[in-house]
């Protein structure tokens, strides 16, 4: 696909909206001339629509974007106790069968991929149908850190089955959502 993390980003906050730059901006913590660019690139590639009311996702885009972003049910900031790795975590959840995600990267695949765009960290968590589990070994989070998976059960109370859930972290908004929007589009590519 070849999309950029800022791409995917805009493309994530047109999904359901038409947003002008500055809010793409100010909703992304980009500056307003990295979102003027990309959003120039995606009008040049014909996916975005930019007129007075704000930009759009054209039929094109919606095509070339949807089968990344249809599994991505939310992005969301999160605040962790125990888990906390840096200042800022930003967590994506994901329906997982869709994502290729239980069959996708490792793990340790996934944090190198974030941490690589400027995150200082990701966890990879997995639904068992009862509790939130670590991609990596299967255990849950309620084990050994249940203040989190308190606070997890509160942001994210109705996950599906098999739903998965991306936490990166790093010191500024920033690189945690390059980080993250970097692994959500390599399980693209792998599942794709």
């Amino acid at each position: 696909m070849g999309f950029s993390t800022t791409a995917l980003q805009i493309a994530f906050m047109l999904r359901d909206e038409r947003l002008g730059r500055r809010k793409l901006a100010e909703r992304s913590g980009l500056g307003e001339m990295v979102v003027r660019l990309e959003v120039e690139r995606l009008r040049d590639q014909g996916l975005i629509q930019l007129d007075r009311a704000g930009c759009r996702l054209t039929p094109k885009g919606i095509r070339r974007f949807g089968p990344l972003l249809n599994p991505v049910r939310r992005v969301i900031p999160v605040d962790l106790i125990e888990l906390r790795m840096d200042g800022v975590h930003l967590a994506a959840h994901l329906i997982a069968h869709r994502a290729g995600f239980l069959d996708g990267p490792s793990a340790w695949t996934l944090r190198d991929a974030a941490i690589r765009e400027g995150a200082t960290g990701l966890i990879s968590l997995s639904w068992s149908g009862t509790d939130w589990t670590f991609a990596h070994n299967a255990e849950p989070v309620r084990t050994l850190n249940p203040k989190d998976a308190e606070r997890l059960a509160e942001t994210f109370p109705e996950p599906g089955p098999e739903d998965s859930l991306l936490v990166a972290a790093a010191s500024d908004p920033v690189s945690c959502s390059s980080g993250l929007w970097a692994v959500i589009r390599a399980l693209y590519e792998k599942a794709g």
